[in-house]
């Protein structure tokens, strides 16, 4: 599992949990949030099993400063290499690409993105990966933020489909774009016969 954008782990957990093969690798840019991220992993005892890095991903050798504190009662959520900050601590950003050799070719890859609105640079630097893994992808578009027809040219050359992740159901869509009330969408190359195998209810 490649979770980017883990905030404070909760994918992460899920996914170790309930897998107890599974090995995840996390990347987190907000200091605070990363802290929490180690935290949670050492709470419930998947850190043997997660990687952490305090490290973006997208545009490689791209850098950026992010507070190293922040003064509201929640932590930060909204932070992207879009935004610019003129003082904490640097972070680096690194291509999805750069993951592939630390995972075994034959592997099953799951891919959870959730970066405010760079989703665009993680997919264009992740041609690669996604040509090797052709994982199932869940990833966060929102509305009016960033560039979802970019998201989706960098997929359509592996035969991924599109579904927007509605409250019981994916439906599905040609083209990826910012939806009002739905912030995540589901990319597979699986076929809508195993995805309904699975339970999965399918409608559009």
């Amino acid at each position: 599992m490649v979770d980017v954008g883990a905030y404070t782990g909760l994918f992460t957990l899920v996914g170790t949990t309930v897998n107890e093969t599974l090995q995840a690798h996390a990347f987190e840019i907000v200091p605070e949030v990363f802290q929490a991220l180690v935290d949670n992993c050492v709470r419930n005892d998947v850190l043997d099993r997660t990687f952490l890095y305090a490290e973006g991903v997208g545009r490689p050798d791209t850098e950026m400063i992010v507070p190293a504190h922040s003064h509201d009662s929640a932590l930060p959520s909204f932070y992207s290499s879009r935004l610019h900050f003129d003082t904490g601590v640097r972070v680096r950003f690194r291509a999805l690409d750069s993951l592939a050799s630390a995972l075994p070719r034959d592997g099953k890859v799951v891919v959870k993105v959730d970066v405010e609105g760079t989703e665009d640079a993680v997919f264009e630097y992740g041609q690669a990966f996604l040509e090797a893994f052709r994982p199932d992808v869940l990833c966060e578009v929102l509305h009016g933020v960033g560039d979802p027809m970019a998201v989706e040219k960098h997929m359509l050359g592996y035969g991924y489909g599109f579904y927007l992740v509605r409250g019981g159901d994916l439906q599905r869509a040609d083209h990826v774009q910012g939806h009002r009330q739905y912030r995540d969408w589901f990319f597979t190359v699986r076929s809508e016969e195993e995805l309904a195998d699975w339970g999965v209810r399918l409608t559009g």
